[in-house]
């Protein structure tokens, strides 16, 4: 994911703004999101917390293939990562929606509704998905037959 060279190399990419190496990520701070050009702990414990979480889902994902389809704990552990993300996007959306927008361009519609609302938004519709998709295949896993 684009989080994890911005969690190690977050004060180099800060320091070079205009070099091409730290394009992709200045170009989120520049358009919608300040708090990455220096974050605080809040935003680096959210980050670290996304990217654990990541590669939990992650090696999920690769067991769930692994075996075929077939592996209940990989079913479990998606539907536990999916809900995982809810909690940092539900803090930082009433963060920032408390604060009053400080590190969010609200003077542009387009960075405020798909930067801030749209591109996080996902973080929250996207678990119930996951459960959705979990609850159908586990019954079908335990005993072979759809419901």
């Amino acid at each position: 994911t684009c989080e994890v060279p911005w969690l190690l190399l977050y004060k180099e990419i800060a320091a070079a703004p205009d070099e091409m190496w730290s394009y992709t990520w200045m170009r989120y701070v520049d358009g919608g999101d300040k708090r990455y050009a220096n974050p605080t702990m809040e935003v680096l414990f959210a980050e670290t917390w996304a990217c654990i979480n990541a590669f939990i889902a992650a090696i999920a994902l690769f067991n769930w293939y692994k075996s075929g389809k077939t592996s209940t704990a990989s079913v479990f552990a998606l539907m536990f990562c999916a809900v995982m993300h809810i909690s940092p996007t539900v803090f930082y959306y009433v963060h920032e929606i408390t604060l009053g927008f400080p590190n969010v361009d609200t003077e542009a519609a387009g960075n405020f509704i798909a930067k801030f609302i749209l591109s996080n938004s996902c973080w929250l519709w996207m678990p119930f998905i996951v459960f959705y998709w979990g609850t159908r295949t586990l019954p079908i896993l335990y005993t072979g037959k759809e419901r």
